[in-house]
């Protein structure tokens, strides 16, 4: 068993020599100093905050201390953490997602903050089931969130953009 916060990635190759990467908390190291920050802030639901002056302004910047990979944010929020210490809220402002935040029919484990982020690739949040997801202010180039499932808010808000074609559709209950 891995102490929390330990998370290990792991390139396999296989036969066709196309790298594979495993699932799962024993599969997942963050590659960067931004994304050691989320694996910690993670437990305690805190804000890691990467927004500048510069990045206010020019907020495509892909710097790589704003740089967060989205399958990193896929395993974080995503994979089973029976192992791990039980995520609080995974809290992001200010960054640059690298790849397409896939969670495509997926059981998120905590609250989402994405705040004042740029996507490189349009997020997939088809029959996604979230306890809440609040984006006010990030930059898509698109969204795709049919029968998007949430148990709080839904914040598409203060500054949200999505350039290109969104499609989405979404329940939202709270509980008495």
């Amino acid at each position: 068993m891995r102490a929390p916060g330990r998370w290990k990635i792991i390139d396999l190759v296989d036969a066709g020599d196309s790298p594979t990467r495993l699932d799962g908390p024993e599969a997942a190291e963050p590659a960067n100093d931004i994304e050691q920050e989320l694996v910690t802030a993670l437990e305690s639901g805190a804000f890691v905050d990467r927004t500048t002056p510069r990045s206010r302004q020019r907020g495509r910047s892909g710097a790589p201390e704003r740089t967060v990979d989205a399958e990193l944010l896929y395993r974080l929020v995503a994979v089973d953490r029976k192992e791990l210490a039980p995520a609080r809220a995974l809290k992001l402002r200010g960054a640059r997602i690298r790849g397409r935040l896939d969670l495509d029919a997926c059981e998120v484990h905590c609250p989402v903050v994405l705040e004042r982020c740029y996507f490189e690739q349009a997020p997939v949040l088809d029959e996604a089931r979230v306890p809440a997801l609040r984006m006010p202010g990030c930059h898509l180039p698109g969204l795709s969130a049919w029968q998007l499932e949430t148990h709080g808010n839904l914040e598409l808000d203060r500054g949200f953009a999505s350039q290109g074609g969104s499609s989405w559709s979404a329940r939202t209950s709270v509980a008495a």
